[in-house]
């Protein structure tokens, strides 16, 4: 679905994606099912991936989808706050280092503090990855 909603995005461009997509992304990630919380990061996942074209400018990135991960990486449900460091590594190699450093820095910081044992683990190569 992710990768159906950036194909969407590219086509039909970055007003109309701001206008009907992204907050239906940050709606899903408040809801009460873990299932949909999952579901929206992995939205933002397709939509952060590198290739030709980019769907999420950085300042959009930046402002909507960033407090987003940030909020779900200290989610009540470990598989969520896995995949919220999935999608700040996804958001991590498209922005700019610094911006990257300073946005997602802190993700990774309590991640790797997690109190379950995959997600401190994947924080772990997540950092390790990222550094290399």
């Amino acid at each position: 679905a992710g990768h159906v909603l950036r194909s969407l995005c590219e086509v039909l461009g970055p007003e109309w994606s701001r206008e009907h997509v992204y907050q239906h992304i940050t709606k899903l990630a408040e809801h009460k099912s873990y299932l949909n919380r999952i579901a929206a990061l992995l939205c933002v996942s397709a939509l952060h991936e590198t290739g030709d074209n980019q769907v999420v400018s950085d300042d959009d990135c930046c402002e909507i989808f960033v407090p987003v991960v940030r909020e779900l990486a200290s989610d009540r449900v470990p598989n969520v706050r896995f995949n919220a460091g999935s999608a700040a590594v996804t958001m991590w190699k498209r922005l700019p280092t610094t911006t990257a450093e300073a946005e997602l820095g802190c993700i990774f910081l309590g991640l790797e503090q997690d109190d379950d044992n995959d997600v401190k683990f994947f924080a772990a190569q997540a950092v390790k990855s990222l550094k290399s």
